[in-house]
C-alpha cells in the first residue's frame, strides 16, 4: 500500500488476475462466489490501509532535495493538440511531507481523477469503480514550490518521460521524484495518439479514454508512434526555448536531456533518440513494447547513437519469427 505509479498498476494486476481467472475456472457458482468474494476484501482492505493508516502512500525518495511540482499546457506546431506536461523539480529539503496543518499544496496522482482511474480500467473485466479510491491518492510534491537554492547557478540536466498504453503522466511518479530530488527537471507528457489513460479535448471539453484495439495491427500503431515522436519534438522545442516553467531562475543543461520510456514510451523513446541525436543525449527504456521497430531492429537497419539502458524482463516479449 506504500507502492505508486506503474508499481499500483502491478500490484492491482497481481491481485485482480489470479483470483479472477481462478473465478472463472470454477465449475460451480460457491465456488466463483468466494473467488470475487475474497477479491473485494483485497481491495477494500488496501483501500483502508491507503486511506487511513499511511501518512503517506508515495515511495520514499532518496534525493538531498525534496520535489517540486507545476502542470504545464503547451500546444504543438498546428495548434489544435495542445500537450499536458507535468514538471517536476527538486525544492528545499523539509524533511519530508507531513500530514497537518504544514502539509503543502500536493497535486493528485491522477491527473483527472476519476476519469484516469476508468480510462486505466476501461474494458476490463470487473468495474473500475472498485479502484476508484486511486483518484485520492497524493503525490509528495509541493505544488509551484521554490526552486532549491542550491541549483539556482547551476545548469540542470533535463529528463522527458514517456508513459505506456493505458498511462498518463503521472504513472511513474516514484521514479520521477526521485530524479527530481537529485537534481533533474523531468517533463513528463499525457499522449494524444489514443494510449493515455484519459485525455481532454480542449475544443469539446469531453474526455477521451482508452479503448483497447488490436495490438498485432501493425499500421495502427506506426501512426500511434509517429504522433508521439511529434509530440517529444514539441516537448523539446518547448525546453530549447528557455521557458519559465520552475519558480525561480534556472538554466537547462541541453547537453543532457534523458529521454525515458516506459512500454510503448519505451519504444517512443528510442524511435525519438534515433532522430534527435543532437538534441538527446541519453536513451533509458524500461519494459520497451518494441512490436513497432521489431523489423527494423533485426534487419539491423536501426541503431541511435545515444548511451542507451534497456531495463527488461526476457518473458515480456514474445519470440519473433522471420
Amino acid at each position: 500500500y506504500r507502492l505508486e505509479g506503474m508499481k499500483i498498476q502491478s500490484l492491482i494486476y497481481l491481485i485482480a488476475h489470479p483470483l479472477l481467472v481462478y473465478g472463472d475456472l470454477a465449475e460451480d457458482d460457491q465456488t466463483k462466489g468466494m473467488s470475487i468474494g475474497f477479491f473485494i476484501a483485497v481491495c477494500i482492505t488496501a483501500m483502508t490501509l491507503v486511506l487511513f493508516f499511511s501518512p503517506s502512500n508515495n515511495v520514499p525518495i532518496k534525493g538531498k532535495s525534496d520535489t517540486g511540482f507545476k502542470d504545464v499546457l503547451i500546444g504543438d506546431k498546428a495548434g489544435d493538440r495542445p500537450i499536458r506536461l507535468s514538471v517536476f523539480y527538486p525544492t528545499k529539503k523539509k524533511g519530508g511531507f507531513k500530514v497537518g496543518s504544514n502539509k503543502p499544496n500536493r497535486p493528485f496522482w491522477a491527473p483527472d481523477g476519476e476519469n484516469t482511474v476508468r480510462g486505466m480500467f476501461n474494458n476490463a473485466r470487473f468495474s473500475s469503480n472498485i479502484f476508484n479510491f486511486l483518484k485520492y491518492s497524493e503525490m509528495d510534491c509541493d505544488r509551484d514550490g521554490e526552486l532549491d537554492e542550491e541549483y539556482k547557478d547551476r545548469k540542470m540536466p533535463v529528463v522527458i518521460f514517456s508513459h505506456g498504453i493505458r498511462g498518463h503522466r503521472n504513472i511513474a511518479s516514484g521514479l520521477l521524484r526521485e530524479l527530481a530530488s537529485q537534481g533533474f527537471v523531468v517533463y513528463s507528457l499525457d499522449h494524444n495518439d489514443g494510449t493515455s489513460a484519459s485525455t481532454l479535448d480542449e475544443k469539446t471539453n469531453e474526455i477521451n479514454y482508452y479503448q483497447q484495439e488490436d495490438m498485432t495491427d501493425l499500421n495502427l500503431w506506426k501512426e500511434r508512434i509517429e504522433v508521439r515522436y511529434e509530440e517529444v519534438k514539441d516537448v523539446l522545442n518547448h525546453i530549447h526555448s528557455a521557458p519559465k516553467d520552475v519558480s525561480g531562475d534556472i538554466e537547462y543543461d541541453l547537453d543532457r536531456v534523458i529521454m525515458i520510456g516506459h512500454g510503448f514510451g519505451g519504444c517512443t523513446a528510442l524511435l525519438s533518440c534515433q532522430r534527435e541525436p543532437r538534441r538527446i543525449s541519453h536513451c533509458v527504456m524500461l519494459d520497451p513494447w518494441l512490436f513497432v521497430l521489431y523489423r527494423e531492429i533485426i534487419d539491423n537497419g536501426f541503431s541511435i547513437p545515444q548511451v542507451m539502458l534497456a531495463v527488461n524482463s526476457e518473458e515480456y516479449h514474445p519470440m519473433v519469427e522471420g
